[in-house]
């Protein structure tokens, strides 16, 4: 209880200084404020938890006026597209990250190529991105959704 308030605390005092839940980099981590050592993300994130707080209190604007104009997720992959140079080099992009381990950014480059309609190669890449994402996130229910993401994604 006292790990929980500590987070919600924590994630106020950020709002009340104008910080957004994306820019803080691991949120909130809690400390061993009540001496278990056991208490750690092992059902849920702090980051996940920081982000909902925020959402709830203060809704889904996040500040930026870019938020509330934004393009369409096929404009965004388009205009990415164009800037990689094309389809084929926003894949050989996607299967560096894969090569690299940067999981995250081959998994934002996948969903550009689902975007465009390159529905093999970008389900590959997402799903292997996705099984490499759940090697090191501890939750259960995170790891659980990125694996089941990935099965589905190579039916």
């Amino acid at each position: 209880a006292e790990a929980i308030e500590y987070v919600y605390a924590e994630t106020l005092k950020g709002m009340n200084q104008a910080r957004l839940p994306t820019n803080w980099p691991q949120a909130c981590a809690c400390p061993d404020i009540c001496g278990i050592s056991y208490l750690g993300e092992f059902y849920g994130r702090c980051s996940l938890a920081v982000r909902s707080i925020y959402a709830h209190k203060l809704g889904w604007f996040d500040g930026n006026p870019t938020t509330l104009v934004p393009l369409t997720p096929l404009e965004e992959a388009e205009r990415m597209a164009a800037l990689a140079g094309g389809s084929g080099q926003l894949l050989r992009a996607a299967q560096n990250a894969l090569a690299g381990r940067d999981y995250r950014w081959a998994a934002r480059l996948a969903d550009y190529l689902l975007q465009l309609g390159e529905t093999e190669n970008g389900k590959a890449v997402k799903a292997a991105a996705l099984e490499g994402l759940s090697r090191d996130i501890l939750p259960v229910a995170g790891k659980n959704y990125l694996l089941r993401s990935a099965l589905d994604l190579r039916k």
